[in-house]
């Protein structure tokens, strides 16, 4: 259950008494003055503008699918401006209008969940204040059990649900790469069906996952059956190429000093970076042993990674 602070402003008033009359001098004439409200920028996924000062969930469904972005009917309530450069959007806001975002972004989580209960009334949706992590109860046999397209359009819902998190987590946290930690509930069983740090990781749940979670917990999914997690540093980095040093040796690469993953190979494609990236930072890899089939023109050995999550995130979700 997600749980709201309640804020009371108190006016002081403060009177003067006295068995004398004194008078008052009279006040100085000054020139008002208006200060300008600080402006904070955040660095969004261009596609986040679909969902900015929508009136309702239905509106980002029909703006969507007639690709047709209507702007809100009062902008101004919401944001400064809105700069789009390479896939990304930059939002410029105040303080008064990124409470107003977050509100209105709580408010389509909410209509989008009206969506998802509408499949079966055992749906439901909870997240906590700061938006670091979500939970998914799913009746599973009438959400995702149905025909692919069926069972797409179903976790469509779900996806808009995270794209609002990140978004009010990202205002909340000022870091365009924060994880959210999701997790999906058998809600037959009680028992974990599937979880992801989102977005680095996606939520994959297969009938095996479905049946285990039937009377325990999906620890992992069995996607990752075969993959190992290691730790390896940036230790360089160019427009074309990320070198990763390996923190620690198990038994996949244990030959290897550095690895590397070309960007502009469709092995970069296939996971999620943070938007951010420098020479030092420490990241989960999560391999299977085998090496890219990508000729760079050197000698460091190519990696095609399942997922490359920034340590950081991940002890955050994992420290309990």
């Amino acid at each position: 259950m997600k749980f709201k602070k309640v804020f009371l402003c108190l006016l002081a008033v403060l009177t003067l008494t006295g068995c004398q009359t004194v008078k008052q001098p009279q006040a100085e004439e000054t020139e008002a003055v208006t200060v300008a409200e600080p402006i904070q920028e955040y660095n969004l996924n261009e596609k986040t503008k679909w969902f900015i000062g929508k009136p309702t969930y239905e509106q980002v469904l029909e703006d969507i699918d007639s690709q047709n972005n209507t702007l809100p009917a009062n902008p101004d309530e919401f944001y400064t401006e809105m700069v789009f450069d390479k896939g990304r959007m930059y939002l410029k806001v105040t303080e008064e209008q990124k409470k107003n975002l977050i509100a209105n972004n709580e408010k389509l989580i909410r209509g989008a969940e009206a969506h998802f209960k509408q499949i079966s009334e055992r749906n439901s949706v909870e997240w906590n204040e700061d938006f670091s992590k979500v939970v998914y109860h799913v009746d599973y046999e009438k959400s995702l059990s149905g025909s692919m397209v069926e069972s797409g359009v179903n976790m469509t819902t779900l996806v808009m649900i995270n794209s609002l998190m990140y978004i009010n987590r990202t205002l909340v946290t000022g870091d365009s790469g924060a994880a959210i930690d999701t997790t999906m509930i058998n809600a037959d069983s009680g028992h974990i069906l599937s979880n992801a740090l989102m977005p680095y990781e996606s939520i994959s749940i297969s009938y095996e996952d479905y049946e285990l979670s039937k009377t325990q917990d999906v620890s992992e999914s069995s996607e990752y059956k075969d993959y190992v997690e290691i730790k390896m540093e940036i230790t360089d980095m160019d427009e074309k190429r990320i070198i990763f040093t390996p923190l620690e040796k198990d038994k996949f690469y244990t030959e290897d000093e550095k690895l590397c993953l070309c960007r502009d190979s469709v092995y970069a494609e296939e996971v999620a970076l943070p938007v951010e990236l420098n020479v030092g930072d420490i990241m989960l890899l999560r391999l299977d042993g085998t090496y890219a089939l990508h000729d760079d023109g050197d000698e460091i050995p190519d990696i095609a990674p399942k997922t490359i999550i920034p340590l950081k995130y991940w002890e955050a979700a994992h420290k309990n």
